[in-house]
């Protein structure tokens, strides 16, 4: 069997907290060892920063990680892509939500700045993404180099009024069940950082896997022969992926890996 790639969103593809599902369930964790152990390769594929990344899916210990919706990729040896959004287009997120009281969120690998870390906006949003204030930090300074950014506004008419002003000026995805948004440069994205990290081991598209829930996995699962949305995705990903995956409440990722033969079962 040819080696494989695996690419895995986190949030409602590993997990899903909005479902009382806040960690990696067991069968999860036993794939993803058994497919590292077995030759494959595994790359958790998020809209989280590094800095975001929680014990429990660092623990999983991938093969590496794309952080940022494809801002940056990598592995435990090295860095192996990074790209910056330009600063003017920063500053045009950050006024509009300083304007419209929207919370943003500019992300590093290592840190990320907000307004107001008091703000109440701020403490529901981190709250539902199951994150703590450690990685925040005041507004001090804008000038920084960025590889994603989020806003959050307080209803679905405020979400609608940032698509319209956006439009055209910067790649937004609507988080799905929040009123929140991924938010970076038009091109790139997961189907950018999949293509790079193919790129990188020599891997061929027929020999990769993606699972994704969420609009920011679509150019991820376009990217690869074998796309998976799981059973709980936004219904427009599931009519544009290749296939479905059982939800991820029932081990979608973990039930396609034994299916394929690329794991036994857990016992």
């Amino acid at each position: 069997m040819n080696r494989k790639i695996i690419f895995l969103d986190c949030d409602g593809t590993l997990f899903d907290m909005p479902r009382g599902m806040e960690k990696v369930s067991d069968k999860s964790r036993y794939a993803i060892k058994e497919l590292i152990k077995n030759g494959h390769l595994v790359y958790i594929a998020s809209g989280r920063s590094k800095c975001l990344m929680t014990e429990d899916i660092t623990s999983l210990n991938p093969t590496g990680f794309i952080t940022g919706n494809g801002g940056c990729a990598f592995n435990s040896e090295k860095i192996i892509f990074t790209y910056d959004i330009p600063q003017d287009k920063v500053d045009a997120v950050v006024n509009y939500c300083n304007d419209h009281n929207g919370v943003y969120y500019l992300e590093t690998q290592e840190y990320i700045r907000t307004r107001d870390i008091t703000d109440p906006l701020h403490i529901a949003f981190i709250t539902c993404w199951g994150v703590n204030d450690a990685n925040f930090i005041d507004d001090v300074g804008l000038k920084d180099n960025y590889q994603m950014m989020m806003t959050a506004f307080n209803s679905e008419e405020e979400c609608f009024e940032f698509e319209k002003a956006m439009n055209g000026i910067v790649d937004y995805r609507k988080q799905y069940g929040f009123t929140s948004f991924d938010v970076g440069e038009f091109g790139i994205d997961k189907g950018y950082g999949v293509k790079k990290v193919l790129e990188y081991y020599g891997i061929d598209k027929k020999d990769a896997y993606a699972f994704g829930d969420g609009l920011n996995d679509l150019e991820m699962l376009q990217a690869v022969e074998e796309s998976y949305a799981v059973e709980n995705a936004n219904p427009k990903l599931k009519a544009l992926a290749k296939n479905v995956a059982p939800d991820v409440l029932d081990d979608g990722f973990y039930q396609i890996m034994v299916q394929d033969g690329l794991i036994k079962p857990i016992d």
